[in-house]
């Protein structure tokens, strides 16, 4: 039977009323007999809160997705939000 395992620890910090910080780390690891692998995504993200709009910048750093060597990929997303 194959089986996948994940395990995440996460952290937030609000800095002030207005800043938030937080970074994740997580790791998924199968078993299969054929082809065992693993798959690992760091991510630090940054949010701002301006009153009805808030701004928010996320960096992901992802090794082995989808437990394939050498698939991995970087990206950084920044958005913008608003509440009414």
């Amino acid at each position: 039977m194959n089986k996948i395992e994940g395990k995440a620890i996460s952290l937030t910090y609000a800095a002030t009323n207005n800043v938030s910080l937080g970074v994740v780390y997580g790791k998924a690891e199968s078993n299969r007999t054929d082809k065992p692998s693993s798959e690992k995504i760091k991510i630090a993200a940054i949010g701002y809160n301006l009153g009805p709009v808030a701004l928010n910048a996320e960096y992901t750093d992802t090794a082995n997705i989808g437990g394939l060597a050498g698939a991995d990929a970087k990206e950084l997303i920044v958005k913008a939000s608003t509440k009414f």
